[in-house]
């Protein structure tokens, strides 16, 4: 693909996107397919009989699974074959985090999560050809541990007021570093550190070596979940790195940290693709087996409506996921800022882990009492999926971010927002236009799509720079933008296989997108009459207009469910 051929970011919330522009899971090559069944094999093989072991801070076994990762060729997806690793992009990553993510180990997840993302990300895409021949082959190869140093005592999600600082020493040999970070994943055993600091009061980036002299690493935090991996604090005093070890340009770390977070947001929403997958299975057996008043769960509607929706929101939230690594992939082969992609990887970092999250709550639901026992899966599952909606930004921060990147991207002339609020004004052209669209689901996704862009249009022509302060209207914002960006993307995978795939996958599938298409249409019915309502002058006159363009009309979402739930119970388990 061409620099001209890549969409800028949050340019679908005003343009048509094409089926065929977008990468969806029935698009992955045989070697992609080859690399997820070897993975699962892996997983099977040596992370699911040591479930519990790996659970329980035994890091000695947690090393030596992932020094066999290393040896597969799994912790260097991305790295360029010339540095050892298998020279794959970022959609074959985040199908390997996927696989990952299946395994319902939280411990070894986060582990590799946390090496082969944000630990080795900065090397891989900003280290100069010295660093990157140093490092990539030890980072690929599990020689070393990789780990990434933002998060202070006095900073955690404004991580750009980070205080840990460094100057060059006299001899102009080696920066001297001082500071404190905190909750640091990797750090009981990380060979390398990408660490954000101060110099000269420029945000920077520095790769620290574990052995550097004045560098420390603090005791294990004792953690609700993810207790078998690392979390610690490190502490810097006058601590002496090689003046080499900067990483990028002093006062560019910033674009370091950012990216590399986005990156890291999207890998963990793929992750939670797998949990959802794995929850879905797990409860469905469950279900199937376990009989209560006579009949098995799953014959009961209220069962199967949980497991229709935790279907739904997975086959919407894979789509959303993989359509928005191949964007990001584009833009890491062509060049291009990666940060104009931050709304879309924030979007999804908050869809999948609570969506993740509500999986994994439905599924021990379903398990009942016995869910509740840490002898079974579902339980560690439970504690371990809390966290991803803090990590990485907190859901609020991320619901922030996103409008942010939406703003910046219409600020910067790159979307021409307010010009579709202007052309939305005319309802009878609207509905001229929707007339002209091919079916009655492609005017459904227009219309959620023309009342998110006016209700954040609005927003922005009324709060202008102030509009960040209105924190309750942003998320609200947020959450019509992750709808619409969830819809559409599993419109346009759906539009991808109708050709190819088996008639009963198609109809499950519409029976899918009919459900989210009915929930989003009542969330952002809401969403918008609390913004919209909430301005400083025409609040009543523009709800109603975002009314008319969404033009909600209720379906059955009870029938919905039973026709989602009949497919999962045939499947046993996700049946896209």
């Amino acid at each position: 693909m061409t620099q001209q051929n890549i969409p800028e970011g949050g340019i679908w919330l005003v343009n048509d996107t094409a089926p065929e522009s977008v990468f969806t899971p029935s698009d992955y090559s045989e070697e992609q397919r080859a690399i997820a069944a070897a993975i699962d094999e892996f997983v099977k093989r040596e992370v699911a009989p040591n479930f519990k072991k790996l659970d329980s801070h035994d890091h000695a076994l947690l090393l030596s699974i992932m020094a066999k990762a290393g040896e597969n060729g799994f912790l260097g997806i991305e790295v360029p074959e010339a540095y050892g690793g298998l020279g794959q992009g970022l959609v074959t990553a985040c199908l390997a985090l996927e696989r990952v993510g299946a395994s319902g180990c939280g411990s070894f997840g986060a582990t590799f999560g946390a090496h082969t993302g944000i630990g080795t990300t900065p090397v891989l895409l900003y280290g100069t050809e010295a660093q990157r021949a140093k490092w990539l082959p030890k980072l690929a190869s599990g020689e070393v541990i990789g780990a990434y140093a933002l998060t202070e005592p006095g900073s955690g999600s404004d991580a750009l007021a980070a205080k840990t600082s460094a100057k060059l020493s006299i001899d102009q040999s080696r920066w001297i570093v001082n500071g404190d970070k905190l909750f640091i994943t990797n750090a009981g055993f990380a060979g390398l550190f990408s660490v954000f600091v101060k110099i000269d009061g420029k945000n920077s980036c520095l790769l620290v070596e574990r052995n550097s002299l004045g560098f420390s690493v603090g005791r294990e935090e004792e953690k609700i979940g993810l207790r078998g991996s690392s979390t610690c604090p490190i502490t810097f005093e006058n601590a002496l790195v090689e003046r080499g070890n900067l990483l990028g340009e002093i006062g560019k770390g910033h674009k370091i940290v950012m990216n590399t977070l986005n990156i890291g947001r999207l890998k963990l929403a793929a992750g939670k693709v797998g949990l959802m997958k794995t929850m879905l299975a797990q409860a469905t057996a469950h279900a199937a087996q376990r009989k209560q008043f006579g009949s098995a769960l799953i014959e009961y509607d209220a069962i199967r409506a949980k497991l229709a929706d935790i279907a739904t929101q997975c086959f919407v939230g894979e789509a959303m996921v993989y359509r928005t690594a191949k964007l990001m992939e584009d833009r890491i082969h062509a060049g291009l800022p990666l940060e104009q992609l931050s709304q879309e990887c924030a979007l999804v970092k908050v869809a999948l882990s609570e969506w993740g999250c509500n999986a994994v709550d439905e599924a021990l639901q379903i398990h009942g009492g016995i869910g509740f026992i840490e002898e079974y899966p579902v339980a560690t599952a439970y504690r371990d999926a809390r966290v991803s909606r803090i990590y990485e930004g907190t859901s609020e921060i991320n619901r922030f971010a996103a409008v942010d990147g939406i703003a910046k991207q219409v600020l910067g002339g790159k979307l021409n927002l307010l010009a579709e609020v202007t052309r939305l004004q005319d309802a009878d052209a609207f509905e001229a236009r929707l007339a002209e669209l091919p079916c009655e689901f492609d005017r459904t996704v227009a219309r959620i799509k023309a009342v998110t862009a006016f209700t954040v249009g609005k927003a922005m022509q009324a709060h202008m720079m102030g509009l960040a302060k209105e924190q309750q209207l942003l998320l609200a914002l947020a959450d019509m933008l992750i709808a619409t960006y969830a819809l559409e993307s599993g419109w346009l995978r759906f539009l991808r296989v109708t050709n190819v795939a088996q008639k009963e996958w198609v109809r499950s599938a519409g029976y899918a997108l009919d459900l989210y298409a009915e929930e989003s249409a009542a969330k952002l019915e809401r969403c918008a009459e609390t913004v919209l309502w909430s301005l400083p002058s025409g609040g009543a006159d523009d709800a109603a207009h975002a009314k008319r363009l969404l033009n909600r009309r209720p379906a059955n979402v009870v029938a919905l469910r039973r026709e989602v739930a009949k497919a999962v119970a045939e499947k046993g388990g996700y049946p896209f």
